[in-house]
């Protein structure tokens, strides 16, 4: 079980990475250059990945429906949702045209009952847990924690283990508030 959770993380880790190195390679293209600068007035630096997630996450009305294998959530117009097959697991990730949003990684998962910050730390003693909680996701025991990550800084994340997978859902702590409307809406099927 330990090898499950810890190349869960590293698989999360590893697609963030990839992901912000993505969009940290797009804000560059975009930076404006001299030639594109007025006359006289003072280019600016260009913005860094982590001041871009500094920004609280803006969205809608939640009326847009995603199914899953066993879950279902609804999400806000702007937003875009994807789903991809990733070793050992599934990766689901919710992200606006700013690329600002959250994701959901699920694995198999051997134990029952809830996560619990004990059992996290067994297997990732370096990760930071503030502030755990417990909620309810659809009937289900959750934790809720704010973390940190020296890539993306604080982040807010949730893990739930339900019918044999574990549900790692984790943003930036800005978009904490549609993470957790979000998991309002989830429904398991």
């Amino acid at each position: 079980m330990r090898k499950f959770l810890i190349l869960a993380v590293v698989l999360v880790v590893a697609g963030l990475a990839g992901y912000f190195g993505y969009f940290n390679k797009q804000m560059a293209q975009i930076t404006p250059s001299e030639e594109t600068s007025p006359e006289g007035e003072e280019e600016l630096p260009p913005v860094e990945v982590s001041e871009v997630f500094k920004e609280p996450v803006t969205y809608g009305e939640l009326k847009q429906s995603y199914s899953g294998q066993g879950f279902s959530f609804k999400y806000s117009d702007g937003f875009k949702v994807s789903s991809s097959e990733v070793e050992d697991g599934q990766m689901v990730t919710i992200e606006n045209e700013k690329g600002s949003g959250f994701q959901l990684f699920i694995i198999s998962f051997d134990e029952s009952g809830m996560v619990m910050p004990q059992r996290i730390q067994q297997d990732l003693p370096d990760i930071v847990i503030k502030d755990p909680k417990n909620a309810q996701l659809d009937g289900t025991a959750t934790i809720v924690f704010n973390s940190y990550n020296d890539d993306f800084g604080d982040t807010f994340e949730a893990w739930v283990n339900h019918k044999g997978k574990l549900y790692q859902i984790s943003g930036p702590r800005t978009a904490e508030q549609l993470i957790a409307e979000t998991l309002e809406t989830w429904d398991w099927r």
